[in-house]
């Protein structure tokens, strides 16, 4: 079972990570677009690859919440099973509440597209970072 679990979180991961930065790399080459084309381009972007991303935090957190139970007792002391544990799952709800209400600016007709794009960039890039942290200490086993 745990294996299950392992392959679902692996999975949302990918999705997950996968999506956020093909976001910000779509969005920081289009940055300097004229605005004509980002209205028309961002809202259907947007919308799908954050369609990918909350599918990929759902499978992420689907395999990872029962993959922190199944870790023996004995290990959940250490540094890595806690800031894997805490600040992972912070960092996928930050992103599912945080990238979704600056997505729900840019997707809006009217809006200051320039503004909420530099918003949007600006969590992305501190989600990110986060992620990769994540992903250090887990790896390295700190």
């Amino acid at each position: 079972m745990s294996h299950l679990f392992f392959f679902f979180h692996i999975v949302g991961i990918i999705l997950w990570l996968g999506g956020l930065a093909t976001i910000g790399l779509l969005l920081f080459f289009m940055r300097r677009e004229s605005n004509t084309i980002k209205s028309q381009v961002l809202p259907v972007v947007v919308r799908n690859i954050t369609r990918i991303t909350h599918i990929g935090a759902g499978f992420l957190l689907l395999g990872g919440v029962p993959l922190l139970f199944l870790i023996p007792h004995d290990k959940l002391s250490q540094f890595w099973v806690q800031y894997m544990g805490g600040v992972g799952i912070l960092v996928v709800l930050i992103s599912l509440f945080m990238l979704t209400n600056t997505s729900k600016e840019i997707t809006v007709s009217g809006a200051n597209t320039s503004r909420a794009l530099r918003a949007y960039l600006q969590w992305l890039f501190v989600i990110l970072l986060l992620s990769l942290s994540v992903l250090v200490v887990v790896i390295f086993k700190l």
